[in-house]
């Protein structure tokens, strides 16, 4: 559900699968500074905490979301 809300706002979805670990609250994470201004944006749209990507999320995808159980 939260992919299809994304996608409705224009975001395009690289990957869906399982988070790592359970989290409270719904994440955005940035994964340079360069998309640091785009997920703090999504955050505070959306209501959704926003911090650096911790190592085990790719460099290569600018913003991640992990739905937390707020979402859930």
């Amino acid at each position: 559900a939260v992919a299809e809300r994304l996608a409705d706002l224009g975001f395009e979805i690289a990957v869906v699968g399982e988070a790592a670990s359970t989290y409270e609250r719904t994440t955005v994470f940035w994964s340079s500074e360069d998309s640091r201004q785009a997920a703090r944006a999504l955050a505070q749209r959306l209501d959704w905490r926003v911090a650096p990507a911790p190592a085990n999320l790719s460099r290569s995808v600018p913003v991640h979301v992990v739905v937390g159980l707020d979402e859930g």
